[in-house]
């Protein structure tokens, strides 16, 4: 696999080989994690706004306010935690 000989051809250059970019060791040459999902156009970056942000776009209970900051949400227990209201702030550009 490339991958293989890529790693390979940084540990022969000296430099060291991590297992985790959060860990101790964070610089060197390893297998990258990524977020990508195959989609009809290929593999793509799958983002957190295309997991949960589009999809929720389509529903018609969703609202999106651009330019402003949820302050306070108040929720109801019933069978699940349900937002029963809130109060926002527009921020000042």
């Amino acid at each position: 696999m490339l991958l293989d000989v890529f790693l390979k051809a940084g540990e022969q250059a000296g430099f060291p080989l991590t297992e985790d970019f959060n860990g101790k060791q964070q610089e060197g040459f390893s297998r990258y994690e990524h977020t990508m999902k195959d989609t009809k156009l290929g593999p793509r970056r799958w983002s957190s706004a295309r997991a949960y942000l589009h999809p929720a776009l389509k529903r018609k209970i969703f609202l999106l306010k651009q330019m402003y900051k949820l302050t306070r949400l108040y929720l109801k227990e019933k069978s699940c935690w349900c937002a029963v209201s809130q109060e926002w702030s527009n921020y000042n550009l």
